[in-house]
């Protein structure tokens, strides 16, 4: 355990009294932080988003003024906690079933994966971890979901924004200090060890682990605040339209096609904003094809023939023959590690399990009906989750957790004083 350790454990303990908002505040900054870790267990590390997250689950089950000990004796909390107990016994059983299949596991690196051909599939403490980062984010999400009147929607979607100023200014130091955030990234909070490879990178990783993870994160959030009606917002997706030439992954480009394409489907906004926003993605395309075409071609070019773009062509087309070798059934949450969630959904949790996971996840979601906020945090989640297609390997990420957290939440207006509720 470290200083940086050291701190999320102080914060989180030391918020934990102080009711329900803060320290949902504190899971939403968590979030970004996925390149730290609070402490090891042996050779296992605990990310700060699952140790908030323990945390305010265990502070969203006990009483709050007027909102008493949360109970699971009703019939949605049957369904998930059979759900949860299923994918546990389900992995363990197709990880042992399908044990001549060769997987790259997750405890091993891609590379090391490919030099090898892979590892024979068996149970391991890949699918523990796994199953227990799942475990997690399913538990908070039914907790949410019973508790989905005790926060708004736009108190949520301050956190997020408060999250994305934190993001910007770490960002601006990478971009204008890189000798402080190599200091503050070596010493603070790139603790994970591995993590450290994000340093030396010359494309903006942020807070995260790479940066594929950081463009997931700045696409996420760039077209949603630009249509925002409030100003201040909007003015923060311009930062993050600059943040994404500081970037510039793929898993970015295609995350911001996928945001247009939200929009363009989308009923909220009308058929001349919609014409408005195909011309704008037009003429933005045709600009950075005249400006940086070279280069992007260049990039992509040297992605593909490059010893990252073998693995991931094989690691890709070795799952793909997994998903047809188990039948579709798959062979367990964490058993091997794709390059894509998309993948990995079917190749973990097979045909059955994996559209179920969806299914019970979209079954918590409250509806948006007129709700401003709610579309705006709609838009982010699918943007999140179809993003991570292309090149987000993990079910468990905690930004497009944290965002279904917040869909959950049903009010989208200022929670009613507890005192005069009680009241009355």
């Amino acid at each position: 355990m470290d200083a940086w350790g050291l701190f999320w454990i102080f914060l989180t303990v030391f918020l934990f009294p102080f009711g329900y908002k803060p320290i949902i505040i504190l899971l939403s900054i968590a979030s970004i932080f996925s390149a730290g870790k609070v402490f090891s267990i042996g050779s296992s590390d605990v990310p700060i988003f699952f140790f908030v997250e323990i945390m305010v689950i265990l502070r969203l089950i006990l009483p709050n003024k007027n909102h008493k000990f949360l109970t699971f004796k009703d019939s949605t909390s049957f369904v998930y906690l059979l759900f949860i107990i299923s994918l546990w016994l389900y992995t363990y059983l197709v990880a042992n079933l399908f044990g001549d299949l060769r997987v790259f596991s997750s405890i091993n690196t891609m590379e090391d994966n490919y030099r090898t051909g892979g590892v024979f599939l068996n149970w391991s403490s890949a699918n523990i971890n796994q199953l227990m980062l799942l475990t997690a984010h399913l538990l908070l999400a039914l907790i949410c979901y019973k508790r989905k009147d005790v926060i708004s929607k736009i108190f949520y979607f301050k956190t997020i924004v408060l999250t994305s100023l934190i993001f910007i200014f770490i960002s601006f130091i990478w971009k204008f200090q890189p000798d402080l955030y190599s200091i503050i990234g070596f010493y603070i909070f790139n603790n994970l060890g591995y993590a450290i490879n994000a340093l030396h990178e010359a494309r903006l990783s942020g807070t995260f682990l790479e940066p594929s993870a950081a463009g997931l994160y700045i696409s996420t959030l760039c077209i949603p605040f630009l249509v925002h009606e409030n100003k201040n917002i909007k003015l923060l997706g311009l930062v993050f339209i600059y943040l994404s030439f500081l970037n510039l992954s793929s898993t970015l480009f295609f995350s911001l096609i996928v945001s247009f394409l939200i929009i363009w489907f989308s009923t909220k906004l009308k058929l001349d904003y919609k014409v408005l926003w195909v011309m704008l993605l037009i003429i933005l395309i045709s600009l950075l094809f005249f400006l940086f075409g070279d280069e992007f071609f260049s990039y992509i070019d040297s992605k593909s023939l490059s010893q990252s773009g073998e693995v991931r062509a094989e690691v890709n087309a070795n799952s793909i023959v997994n998903i047809y070798k188990s039948y579709f059934f798959g062979i367990g949450l964490g058993s091997e590690r794709t390059s894509s969630m998309f993948l990995t959904l079917f190749n973990n949790l097979g045909f059955l399990f994996g559209p179920l996971l969806i299914y019970i996840v979209y079954r918590l979601l409250s509806p948006i009906q007129n709700d401003k906020v709610g579309y705006t945090l709609r838009m982010m989640l699918l943007i999140s989750f179809f993003g991570s297609f292309v090149s987000m390997p993990e079910l468990t990420n905690p930004i497009m957790w944290n965002l279904i957290f917040a869909n959950i939440f049903y009010r989208s207006s200022a929670i009613v004083d507890e005192s005069k509720k009680g009241a009355n």
